[in-house]
């Protein structure tokens, strides 16, 4: 309609790494397996998901298993409630996720404990990846012997990895991966853990990405992404991410901008800089189910239907196809709608008469995903749909016999962690200031327009808390708030909780509430590959009001 090719979406936001990473791995960014899956594994990783409060239902199931002789290895930054169900618990640095995974890589083939017959049959670039891995500086597990504060990590290294590539396993990560500089090559290292186990195209093994909200995976499916078209095929032109557009906005090159449903003035880092970009269009248009922080800076604001109150398709975090139908009826206008009638006045008819005819011009446009996804077939068992790529039948399990790769087969890719921040400062004794990350709790979702809504949720959770390590407490004074402030922000006075669960010179907080100002600490440091922010780690200083 308008001809631009600039389109971006959350999903790069959380887990653009993600859909990268694998898809240079095994050709496709999504999750492999079910979440039935876990029924059916003998051992689960989960690394950088705090999965019981942002995917609870997820989280159920994992724990139910752990019950079962299902072990479980639980690695993070911090103690997080499923590490209690966990048979080892991994407490890391900050950005780190690469150094840990490439010492299990190293662990597993100096044990030589990798699927020799796998990788021969399906995999390329594995004697290189190996020499590569066994001659790292830093991929040794006893690195860690002499890191104050992570001394017993390599023997849970080693224990974590043994289990991983000896038993029927699977990887679960969540945006505690995916939002830092090496998100995608995290990602990568992810995959060469599954790749030499042959723990991927079985029942009860998998690579499972947490997708961080409802219908992120179907928005990339359809082509929401500056460098996809649908069904992740190569568009015309590429676009731009939200991070260059913000910039272009500054520059004065971008004067108008469709916002549906993100709100880019909250969830997003160094808002400073987003806030002086928004004021600077001579064009905002707002599509929302709530006034939010993107509003107040809005020219024109459509009121539309939340999820609970339209009927279309949503595919979730595991490729299922969900067909959903009002729960609440209501008289507001649906996204598509508003689209199409915007279309209409600026002379371009969709000929769209239903939100079926959208979706029937996503099969043919996405086709190689959702060729064979009928309304008619989604009907049939709404609160069991299938599983995309959807042709005659659906597809539970991806790559049992190949992968997505132009000639079929996984890739080793080695990357090396670099040295930096946190580990480099504990190496060299030169700690400074406290290193802040971010997260979800179970009472508040993403930006909170909506849970601040409902009374009972938000009075257990209505103000932002930092959470402060014993070890620090004689800094501090719990019955007084405290400022961060970064190099990019300042956020605004914060009660402070003391918890024995994050290691000294750590902090943590949410960031759903806006008038907290926390994303105003972090800045444009990103994944090189897709530019998903770093979120989960901001050197602040700290002050009391």
């Amino acid at each position: 309609m308008i001809g631009t090719p600039h389109v971006d979406n959350c999903g790069r936001v959380c887990h653009g790494p993600s859909l990268k990473g694998l898809e240079m791995s095994i050709g496709e960014g999504a999750a492999t397996n079910s979440f039935n899956d876990i029924y059916k594994t003998e051992f689960i990783i989960i690394i950088g998901s705090n999965t019981t409060e942002a995917h609870p239902i997820v989280a159920n199931r994992i724990i139910s298993q752990t019950k079962k002789e299902t072990g479980l290895s639980v690695i993070d930054i911090r103690n997080i409630a499923i590490g209690k169900s966990a048979k080892y618990e991994l407490i890391i640095p900050y950005e780190a996720n690469l150094l840990i995974l490439n010492m299990l890589a190293f662990v597993v083939l100096n044990e030589n404990l990798y699927n020799e017959e796998f990788i021969q049959r399906r995999t390329k670039n594995f004697k290189e990846y190996k020499e590569s891995i066994l001659n790292d500086p830093f991929a040794n597990p006893d690195y860690f012997a002499n890191i104050k504060g992570y001394e017993t990590l390599p023997e849970l290294i080693r224990a974590t990895a043994r289990e991983y590539a000896k038993k029927r396993s699977m990887i679960i990560w969540g945006l505690g991966v995916t939002e830092n500089i090496d998100g995608s090559k995290a990602v990568s290292a992810i995959c060469n853990l599954a790749l030499m186990a042959g723990n991927v195209g079985k029942e009860g093994t998998g690579l499972m990405p947490l997708r961080g909200q409802n219908n992120v995976q179907g928005v990339c499916d359809m082509g929401m992404m500056p460098y996809y078209a649908p069904g992740y095929q190569k568009p015309k032109e590429m676009g731009k991410t939200t991070p260059e557009l913000i910039d272009e906005m500054l520059a004065g090159n971008l004067k108008a901008l469709w916002n549906m449903g993100e709100d880019i003035a909250h969830i997003h880092t160094n808002l400073n800089k987003i806030h002086k970009a928004l004021d600077k269009l001579e064009l905002l248009i707002v599509n929302d189910i709530f006034p939010n922080e993107i509003t107040k800076f809005a020219d024109i604001i459509f009121g539309v239907k939340s999820a609970y109150e339209k009927e279309g398709v949503f595919v979730n975090a595991e490729r299922r196809l969900h067909f959903s139908q009002p729960l609440v009826n209501s008289n507001l206008p649906d996204d598509w709608e508003v689209v199409h009638e915007i279309s209409k006045r600026l002379g371009s008819d969709m000929g769209y008469k239903t939100i079926e005819d959208v979706w029937n011009e996503t099969r043919e446009k996405a086709a190689n995903l959702f060729g064979g996804a009928s309304y008619e077939k989604l009907k049939k068992d709404p609160s069991n749909c299938l599983q995309r790529p959807i042709h005659e039948n659906d597809t539970p399990i991806l790559h049992v016999d190949s992968f997505r790769t132009a000639d079929g087969l996984g890739n080793f890719i080695y990357n090396q962690y670099r040295l930096r921040n946190q580990v480099k400062e504990i190496i060299e004794g030169n700690k400074s200031d406290f290193y802040l990350s971010t997260g979800r709790i179970l009472e508040q979702y993403n930006n909170a327009r909506q849970t601040v809504e409902c009374e009972q949720l938000n009075k257990r959770y209505s103000e932002t808390v930092l959470l402060v390590s014993k070890e620090d407490e004689e800094l501090f004074d719990d019955t007084k708030k405290y400022i961060l402030t970064s190099n990019y922000g300042k956020s605004k006075p914060l009660k402070i909780k003391i918890t024995k669960s994050i290691k000294k010179g750590t902090l943590f907080t949410t960031f759903h509430h806006a008038k907290s100002h926390i994303n105003f600490l972090f800045g444009d440091e990103a994944d090189e590959y897709v530019k998903t922010a770093c979120f989960k780690s901001v050197k602040v200083k700290v002050e009391q009001e």
